[in-house]
């Protein structure tokens, strides 16, 4: 966004969250909110306010408008990779009310709140059932205007910043707010020392799973916690999106936020040596930084950075179905710490403050098992993935596995190394025909190989959604998957059999007002287009 705010206009600021993995087949995230002027006669009551951030389950949008009244009509999205273009939309309901836009002065809506009721998989296109609600977001305008200091520049200082109109339906979307918020879609699982294990994820959630039970834990604000390690001291250091990093005690009761945060910046991983030292990458807007931890400062040291990821034509086509952009990957080690990035690892010695590099495989994702054994999934230009490499010196050498897939292999799926040598994964969760294209299956096989990947015969199954091993929290004697609606599985018999360990996290339909979910006629659903949502008195 760029230029001068001509007269008669405002500045409409706001910020999304989806508490999801996807809204509908490949589109994960918004890029747009439209704007409809209410009460208006005019031809031109449409506008759009454009996404100013990277691609995670939280937007901030910044966009100039005339002044007038206005609603929320709809959320956009608009994915390009390569060849391919994808769509998805949701109608706003009214009930999330009306607004003012003032020539010179900032509006901002806060952060509106995406919860879909059904758990889509990349293959579907059918649109979910989904309510929406909204939340204050005083920060927003202090991050947007450092994103764009040209325009913030021509917004009148001294006038105040607007927001929404008062109306009687505050207790309701108070009410679906507090639904959603405390239903944070969990995506990553931790182990701790003393045997629990946490579960982190979106709207800042927190899950402690220990003897069957789940106790929510979850973190103040709205942000997604993309990583954490537990410290030596027993702590957690916490990370998130707009530079959300905290330290806090498993239940939770403690929490500190460190004095470092940077609107502009999104934590990517966090990682210990095996001396107990802490690194954090994270995303900035001029690349990727690694920074230590300090205690006794209690202090971020940048100890390296590293230029923007470029992205290929071929990677565009494929990278779509990935679950996160790819970046530097930290894995502790006894003497530091390695950065995996691009073709080479950075590998660091604490002791004698120095960095060295070689050349190595590019990894899209890696995880680190409990029993050590590290595997990573190999980035490929033409295809996304390779067939996974696992280590057994943290990082210093990788084996092959010898899996011949396709382009839309299972490779871009966790796998878990027994002590014997057996590997474990999940196999295809969709159907491919000519006459239909990509079908979900409702049962994933899970899969066993012998040979180091030669061939795989199905052990059991699991239900759909339900294709990623977390190999962080899993041995040989209990292992567990993770489910896309935030519930988790677990077994006992090398994944013959699977039992629920958690349960969902989606909320159900019924327990939100009906002036703020939409659910959609699928009576008149095509191959082409969604029909209109039906709206529930």
């Amino acid at each position: 966004m760029e230029g001068e705010i001509p007269a008669g206009s405002g500045l409409v600021i706001a910020e999304t969250v989806t508490n999801g993995e996807r809204i509908t087949g490949v589109v994960r995230h918004w890029t747009e909110v439209i704007l409809v002027r209410v009460n208006y006669e005019g031809e031109d009551d449409t506008f759009s306010i454009d996404s100013l951030s990277h691609s995670f389950s939280t937007q901030a949008y910044m966009g100039v408008v005339p002044a007038g009244t206005y609603r929320v009509g709809a959320l956009y999205a608009f994915l390009r990779r390569g060849d391919y273009t994808f769509t998805a939309y949701a109608i706003a309901p009214p009930a999330l009310g009306t607004f003012e836009v003032r020539p010179g002065q900032v509006t901002n809506l806060g952060t509106l709140l995406y919860q879909p009721f059904q758990d889509r998989n990349w293959a579907e296109d059918e649109y979910p059932d989904y309510a929406m609600s909204r939340i204050g977001n005083d920060d927003l305008w202090r991050t947007a205007s450092k994103t764009n200091p040209q325009i913030a520049a021509q917004i009148d200082a001294g006038a105040p910043v607007l927001g929404w109109n008062p109306d009687n339906l505050d207790e309701i979307r108070n009410a679906a707010a507090t639904i959603i918020k405390g239903a944070g879609l969990p995506t990553r699982m931790y182990a701790l020392a003393d045997g629990g294990i946490l579960m982190s994820g979106h709207l800042g959630g927190l899950y402690l799973l220990r003897n069957g039970e789940v106790q929510n834990r979850s973190a103040e604000g709205h942000y997604k916690i993309t990583d954490l390690a537990e410290l030596p001291d027993g702590r957690l250091l916490v990370g998130g999106e707009f530079g959300r990093l905290f330290l806090t005690d498993p239940l939770a009761e403690n929490v500190r936020h460190l004095p470092h945060q940077q609107d502009r910046t999104h934590v990517l991983d966090i990682e210990l040596s095996d001396r107990g030292q802490a690194y954090i990458a994270v995303l900035a807007p001029d690349g990727y930084a690694v920074y230590q931890y300090q205690p006794a400062a209690d202090s971020l040291v940048s100890i390296k950075a590293f230029p923007p990821k470029k992205i290929g034509f071929f990677e565009q086509g494929y990278d779509m179905y990935a679950e996160e952009l790819r970046h530097p990957i930290l894995l502790g080690t006894p003497e530091g710490i390695t950065v995996f990035f691009e073709k080479f690892a950075y590998r660091y010695d604490e002791s004698a403050d120095q960095w060295s590099e070689s050349e190595s495989v590019e990894f899209s994702t890696m995880h680190q098992q409990a029993d050590g054994v590290v595997s990573g999934i190999p980035h490929s230009s033409w295809s996304g993935t390779n067939p996974p490499r696992y280590s057994m010196d943290n990082g210093n050498s990788w084996q092959e596995t010898e899996e011949k897939g396709g382009i839309f292999s299972w490779w871009k799926v966790p796998t878990y190394r027994f002590a014997n040598g057996e590997f474990l994964r999940t196999g295809e969760d969709t159907d491919f025909s000519l006459w239909k294209g990509y079908t979900a299956l409702d049962d994933v096989p899970v899969l066993l190989s012998q040979d180091n990947g030669v061939s795989w015969a199905p052990v059991g199954s699991v239900p759909r959604g339900c294709i990623t091993i977390a190999p962080e929290v899993s041995t040989d004697e209990l292992l567990y998957i993770l489910c896309t609606d935030g519930s988790t599985l677990s077994s006992s018999d090398r994944g013959v059999s699977w039992r629920p360990s958690s349960s969902k996290r989606i909320p159900e339909f019924d327990e939100f007002p009906g002036a703020l979910k939409i659910r959609y006629n699928r009576e008149k659903l095509d191959s082409t287009s969604p029909a209109p949502p039906v709206i529930p008195d």
